[in-house]
């Protein structure tokens, strides 16, 4: 069954803000075929390929409750005093097996072109007994690191309630980056807002998509290695299907698996959630991301030039201003065309379901997936 879960964060107020644009903009023509017309797109150009992010294994920091995300981390659980559930080696070997029936010679989907971890131990020490069984390295990226907590790096909570409030206030801030407001900060942190965030684990996926475009005999099939907290809200800033709403509703455990499908330049779908198939954006989430877009591509501008100024070089800070001036006219002119091409769109949208979560059944949750 696909995921039809609650939108219901983003759907009122996606609606009620897309009807008052419209009304806000008379002086826009539908359906802007000249304006359309004069934009020279690449999507669709692109080849895609499919991601399958890995969370790590159980580690030590994750039992003894640490708010653990710095290089090199903790390493995994293993021995006979931990039981399946808590052990990080065995959850390894079998999610290891698990994969290598997907992907292995004999899989059902056989053939990757690569697999990669984080620069931290617990993801490589997970990824190893895949790689084993498919002869293959594994690429460590630190682009794949989990956010950096910053002020709360390092915190060892005495109870599993007061884990839940580090993880919530740890994660306050990634949250509000999945809605587009990528300029909160996290503070202390070197994932110090969504830009810096984005820019660095974003730069990781690229790597991997290169990897796929220049193999010699390409499956257009990746297998990455990476954390609960960065996973989580990468794919949810980034997919054409967002429901931030899994965040809290179904956070990735240990060896959760999401899929994503597309490329870099023309996007991602979000294809599976820990098992879960999801539903492709309905009316309301295609809205939301199309406001997302038009909030988030003038704050990395933003960001990239800021960049180019610190570092004084006039070629960097040249190309920043003209690729930032670039993008974000692009993102304004093509906007109306969306926001039009998805209120005239005959396929009959899922409608949005439920109410509110409870939020602090949820954090808890949550708390066990950084």
């Amino acid at each position: 069954m696909p995921h039809l879960a609650t939108r219901s964060l983003i759907t009122a107020g996606v609606v009620l803000a897309g009807a008052t644009g419209i009304a806000a903009a008379p002086a826009v023509a539908p359906p802007l075929e000249v304006l359309a017309a004069d934009i020279q797109l690449t999507a669709g150009e692109a080849k895609d390929i499919v991601l399958e992010f890995v969370r790590h294994g159980t580690s030590t920091d994750n039992v003894q409750l640490i708010n653990g995300t710095v290089a090199p981390g903790a390493h995994l659980t293993s021995g006979p005093n931990y039981p399946l559930a808590y052990n990080g080696e065995l959850q390894a070997e079998a999610v290891g097996d698990k994969l290598y029936g997907i992907y292995g010679p004999n899989g059902t989907d056989p053939g990757i072109d690569g697999i990669f971890a984080s620069g931290l131990v617990r993801t490589q020490e997970t990824a190893a007994p895949f790689a084993g069984l498919m002869g293959m390295n594994v690429t460590n990226l630190s682009g794949l690191n989990e956010i950096n907590a910053g002020i709360w790096e390092g915190i060892q909570s005495s109870s599993g309630d007061a884990f839940k409030n580090v993880a919530l206030s740890y994660l306050a801030a990634p949250m509000l980056w999945t809605y587009g407001l990528y300029s909160v900060p996290l503070l202390g942190s070197s994932d110090y807002n969504g830009m810096a965030f984005q820019d660095r684990f974003s730069e990781a996926v690229q790597q991997i998509y290169d990897t796929s475009m220049n193999a010699e005999d390409p499956t257009d099939k990746d297998v990455a290695f990476s954390h609960g907290g960065s996973i989580m809200v990468w794919v949810m800033m980034n997919v054409k299907n967002p429901d931030p709403s899994l965040i809290l509703e179904h956070p990735l455990s240990n060896t959760s698996q999401v899929v994503l499908e597309g490329n870099p330049t023309d996007g991602w779908t979000l294809v599976s959630w820990d098992g879960i198939d999801v539903a492709p954006a309905d009316t309301a989430t295609q809205l939301f991301v199309a406001f997302r877009d038009l909030m988030t591509v003038p704050q990395m501008a933003m960001f990239h030039i800021e960049k180019a100024l610190l570092s004084l070089d006039p070629d960097q800070i040249t190309s920043a201003f003209s690729t930032g001036a670039t993008d974000v006219w692009n993102e304004m002119v093509q906007f109306p065309q969306t926001v039009w091409n998805i209120l005239t769109d005959t396929v009959d949208p899922t409608p949005a379901a439920g109410v509110a979560t409870d939020l602090a059944g949820s954090v808890g949750d949550l708390a066990a997936a950084i």
